[in-house]
């Protein structure tokens, strides 16, 4: 819908529709509802033990930056196509923007050679900085389970926090983050999780989402929060929107959800600007348009099965190893410290700590 209005308009914004606003900005907060959801859940499940910060940190890394930087590559490549292979910005400020690119955006998001990027993306890169920001606020929020935790992960929290209100522009989304660690903690009551089995759970859920549409033009305001929250805590315990969320389809999906929401803005702008061309577009009823929109579908579908199955599962499977080997990479160069330049000897033959 953006791109509709953009090739009529050029001008990027939210469309005035509601729903497809709504469609857009409801679902990202769902996102970060559930990143929340889900990690502050194992926090809850292991308050007894410490958590191994290494391997999720390593494990989080793995899971978004293979897919991610691969996008980032094909943006350039376009960028390269964009701008004739002519250079405008200087070669260190060129570095420089791509380097942020790179870095998820976390400190600006900035032209590549004169070239608006965000629409090969839809935009959504905006949201990935977010997801770091809660990501490193873990090990404060692990103190909130009664885990100790190893002072550098704290200061590296805490270091990520300051950084992220002195430099993040929706400091509101804290509020969203806080929906999801909610529901973590509601999920474990009994009485809730049998509501939740009920169709009247999945009504409720509906009713809030169907408010939210109609009533409010945006998703980001305190009312349309608690609307938002009230069915994700439900949706978390188990409310399936009448079979909606368990049917085999939407599992399926889930899998894939990662690559949709990287690739389909690459997707709509090589159909819309290379195959079809913006004049053309521009000139399409709304029938026609959303008739070549639906058959870019399965082509979205197809990419994101490619990249979850030799992109990102090839690197969720290999987390264990490289946390092992950033283990022993760790080990190696403790060794070497404690060595003894005189007597050639480390501190494994003292029988020392490391022995």
């Amino acid at each position: 819908m953006i791109w509709y209005l953009f090739t009529r308009t050029g001008r990027w914004e939210a469309p005035p529709s509601h729903l497809f606003t709504q469609f857009g900005e409801a679902s990202v907060s769902f996102f970060f509802m559930i990143t929340a959801f889900l990690f502050y859940g194992k926090l809850l499940d292991n308050k007894k033990s410490e958590t191994d910060w290494l391997a999720f940190f390593v494990g989080r890394t793995l899971r978004l930056a293979p897919l991610y930087f691969l996008l980032i590559c094909l943006v350039m490549a376009l960028v390269l196509v964009e701008s004739k292979g002519i250079r405008v910005d200087s070669l260190p400020h060129l570095i420089k923007v791509i380097g942020h690119w790179f870095l998820f955006t976390v400190f600006d998001e900035p032209l590549i050679n004169g070239v608006f990027v965000q629409r090969f993306l839809a935009g959504v890169n905006w949201s990935l900085p977010y997801e770091w920001y809660f990501y490193l606020s873990m090990p404060i929020l692990a103190l909130s389970t009664g885990q100790r935790g190893k002072w550098q992960y704290l200061l590296l929290s805490l270091l990520a926090m300051v950084f992220a209100f002195g430099h993040a522009t929706r400091t509101d989304l804290v509020e969203v983050f806080g929906f999801g660690i909610i529901a973590a903690v509601f999920v474990r009551f009994d009485g809730l999780r049998k509501f939740a089995r009920t169709w009247a759970a999945s009504a409720t859920a509906v009713a809030c989402l169907a408010v939210l549409v109609f009533w409010f033009p945006t998703a980001y305001g305190f009312p349309q929060r608690m609307l938002l929250g009230i069915a994700f805590i439900l949706i978390a315990a188990g409310a399936d929107l009448f079979g909606i969320l368990s049917a085999s389809v939407s599992q399926a999906l889930g899998d894939l959800s990662y690559g949709i929401y990287l690739l389909h803005g690459l997707v709509l702008f090589l159909f819309i600007h290379y195959a079809a061309g913006e004049q053309l577009v521009r000139q399409m009823s709304p029938q026609v348009y959303w008739s070549l929109i639906a058959a870019l579908v399965p082509v979205l579908l197809a990419l994101s099965s490619l990249a979850f199955r030799f992109v990102e599962l090839p690197a969720i499977q290999s987390t264990r190893h490289v946390v092992a080997w950033l283990r022993h990479q760790g080990l190696r160069v403790a060794n070497l410290s404690f060595t003894d330049p005189l007597e050639g000897r480390n501190d494994r033959d003292l029988g020392g700590p490391f022995a």
